[in-house]
């Protein structure tokens, strides 16, 4: 999901002094996948984030509306393939195409699983250095495993989080590494999730445009991992909240073709 991962700490990180925001985001993705039928999913994203000196909190769960059972929402930040056709995936052979049940009068609309997060900045930028956060993640498995949302098993994280700025460029790398828990009759991978951007702050730092690259490693064997390319903009208000919009192309098959995506945050 590049468009919540990316826009939100680029702009986000232009805020300064603020202690509490709301963030929300609605996002369409659509594709294949491993699968012959095409999956189209929206997503309604609601978060909120608390932030106490070099320590930020943040919670987020989405609502989710979808016409296929065969892919489910990740806490990486990817979708994935797992939903109701476990047993399928399991047994598929490498490239091959999995057929979906009929799906004609299928959609359907749940929440997502909870995600807490935990910032902490451990090194300020200095002229040379970059600013350096830790970054700890769990899943909350409250999801409908049966409504292809979630695995129904928690997940946790740990990672670094790396930004600094360049003639007046924003480069972000983030890395975690997730502990995943196995949904029934499919054995899931620890993996390493990834996204690196650049963004500028243009118009007076009132608008910022950046490009981002993400993904992460083989989440099932056989199955090439999922990685995306994303281009978007966002706008800083100046009372802190803002708005942003992006566009990504999945490269590989167990990511969506493309997903579109507008967010928002408000300081609170």
């Amino acid at each position: 999901m590049v468009g919540v991962a990316v826009t939100i700490p680029i702009t986000a990180s232009m805020v300064f002094g603020q202690r509490a925001t709301y963030t929300g985001s609605v996002q369409f993705a659509s594709g294949n996948y491993i699968f012959s039928e095409r999956t189209n999913s929206l997503y309604f994203y609601n978060g909120f984030s608390v932030y106490t000196g070099p320590l930020q909190i943040s919670a987020n769960i989405p609502v989710i509306i979808q016409q296929t059972p065969g892919v489910s929402y990740s806490d990486t930040g990817e979708i994935t393939y797992i939903g109701t056709q476990n047993s399928e995936v399991k047994r598929r052979g490498h490239g091959e195409r999995l057929l979906l049940p009929d799906t004609t009068h299928s959609q359907e609309v749940g929440m997502g699983d909870l995600v807490l997060r935990l910032d902490l900045q451990l090194l300020e930028e200095k002229k040379v250095l970059p600013s350096m956060s830790f970054i700890g993640s769990f899943k909350a498995p409250i999801a409908d495993v049966d409504q292809g949302f979630g695995t129904g098993e928690a997940d946790y994280g740990a990672g670094i989080s790396l930004n600094k700025v360049f003639s007046r460029n924003l480069v972000l790398a983030e890395m975690i590494y997730w502990v995943l828990g196995d949904p029934p009759e499919l054995e899931l991978k620890n993996l390493v999730d990834y996204i690196v951007a650049i963004g500028r702050p243009i118009a007076n730092n009132k608008l910022s445009i950046f490009v981002s690259f993400s993904g992460s490693s083989e989440i099932v064997n056989d199955v090439e991992p999922p990685s995306q390319v994303g281009v978007g903009l966002g706008y800083q208000f100046s009372s802190g909240s803002n708005l942003n919009g992006s566009i990504s192309i999945g490269v590989t098959d167990s990511a969506p073709d493309f997903s579109v995506s507008f967010g928002w945050g408000i300081g609170l």
